[in-house]
């Protein structure tokens, strides 16, 4: 989904204040295991990136709370495919029936 290979690339993107973080948003585990992502030796920042995931996982910091469903009209002769995370599927997704 577009996010980097680095788990302090994504941290620092995601977790840490910013334009995915606008409020500052943190907690006493958070402000506990960043720094040992950012500057820990490499098993201890692995650690703690793992122990940061199960963090927001439990805690529901990255919780979808909304989808929309589509609505794909045809008249019967071209065959509509939905395509994940887009609400128009792209050209290739639309083919004549048969």
């Amino acid at each position: 989904m577009g996010q980097a290979a680095s788990d302090w690339i994504v941290v620092n993107e995601l977790v840490t204040p910013g334009a995915f973080n606008m409020f500052g948003t943190t907690d006493a585990t958070v402000q506990k295991l960043v720094p040992r992502i950012r500057g820990g030796s490499g098993d201890d920042a692995k650690q703690a990136a793992t122990d940061l995931n199960r963090h927001l996982v439990e805690d529901g910091w990255f919780l979808p709370f909304y989808r929309m469903s589509y609505l794909h009209v045809s008249d019967g002769t071209v065959e509509i495919t939905p395509q994940s995370g887009r609400a128009v599927p792209s050209i290739y997704n639309y083919a004549p029936v048969g």
